[in-house]
């Protein structure tokens, strides 16, 4: 069960929070959905809300986790045509880690639940008071396979990248619950909580 990116953008994957719009755990749990205000693409198995619990993952992890992601030892398949693709699986990010905050500066205007959260999220970053773990400690781990496009003559055709993960739905159901606005938060603080995906790094937050 993987899906692609037409393009991957070379900054960080999209923060994963409480009640912006795609589920991207196991439907039985429901505990987290995509948060929109990071740049870059996602991967469409974040989207779908399919079960990321079940997914195999292609390979361990490799020791240095924030190493951007390089096509190593790229296979090379032709079509009759001419054209071919490059396919690489490693274990990196993709960029630097996203910074964008123009999404929670937006949701901040509103009111309701998710304002507030966003509220918070802006005062915690504000203060560097947001708590940050590795969660390849934790028990999720993740693999990234690109695969280039060429036409005949080289020229660049695009672009496809798929994620496997493993140990997400997990964590999440051991470690988080949704609150009665539907807003995701740490089972052992109550604080809210979140989740940031960068490449094949993973990281939870609190604040």
């Amino acid at each position: 069960m993987t899906s692609s990116i037409a393009s991957l953008s070379a900054s960080a994957i999209p923060l994963l929070f409480g009640t912006f719009n795609t589920a991207a755990i196991d439907q039985t749990s429901n505990a987290a959905k995509l948060f929109t205000n990071a740049t870059g693409n996602t991967d469409d198995v974040l989207r779908t809300g399919d079960a990321i619990g079940h997914i195999i993952a292609l390979a361990s992890q490799q020791d240095k986790k924030d190493t951007l992601f390089q096509m190593v030892q790229a296979e090379r398949i032709y079509t009759s045509d001419g054209d071919y693709s490059e396919t690489s699986t490693g274990t990196a990010t993709v960029g630097a880690d996203a910074n964008d905050l123009s999404g929670m500066q937006e949701a901040a205007l509103g009111t309701g639940a998710e304002a507030d959260r966003a509220k918070a999220y802006l005062d915690a970053v504000a203060k560097g008071t947001v708590q940050k773990y590795d969660m390849s400690d934790m028990g999720v781990s993740s693999t990234m396979t690109s695969t280039k496009l060429y036409y005949a003559d080289g020229g660049n055709k695009g672009e496809k990248v798929t994620f496997n993960t493993t140990g997400m739905s997990q964590f999440l159901e051991a470690n988080t619950e949704i609150d009665a606005d539907g807003i995701l938060r740490d089972k052992a603080t109550g604080k809210y909580a979140g989740i940031e995906q960068n490449g094949t790094k993973f990281t939870y937050l609190t604040y």
